[in-house]
């Protein structure tokens, strides 16, 4: 058997954040990332997925849009490249707060939320889309 190529998509949605016990009023962002054995052949992906796309379709209808979903995620891909060089070139120029999630060195963030009294909720809703491409023998994915 050879060699199969697989793609797993996770949605990671930061709904709410909880001030348990940060007693310092500021402004704080959550960040997260995709981590993965270092022994595996994976490349992983982030971007900030368009708000229509989620919550996740049902399967139906994911099946006859999947076409037009790669050309979309292609194009987002690309998309997500050009407001990352923005978002760093404003990042240099040390006045860049963002107002919705972003990606900032590989990892998704939430946007910037201010942090004023001990067991405070916040609102974040934000969704952040990871893609590992794997590749491996055919036997791993099929159970041989």
């Amino acid at each position: 058997m050879g060699d199969l190529q697989a793609t797993v998509e996770f949605y990671v949605e930061l709904y709410k954040f909880y001030n348990v016990d940060l007693f310092q009023r500021g402004f704080y962002q959550v960040r997260c990332s995709l981590r993965v054995a270092p022994r595996l052949p994976v490349q992983v992906e982030t971007c900030i997925p368009d708000p229509q796309q989620y919550p996740l379709q049902p399967s139906n209808q994911q099946q006859s849009q999947q076409t037009q979903h790669h050309q979309q995620s292609q194009q987002q891909q690309q998309q997500n490249q050009q407001q990352s060089e923005q978002q760093q070139q404003q990042q240099h120029q040390g006045n860049f707060v963002p107002s919705s999630a972003c990606i900032v060195g590989g990892c998704g963030a939430s946007r910037v939320f201010q942090i004023l009294y001990r067991n405070e909720e916040v609102n974040l809703r934000d969704v952040i889309l990871f893609r590992a491409h794997l590749l491996g023998k055919c036997e791993l994915f099929m159970g041989y």
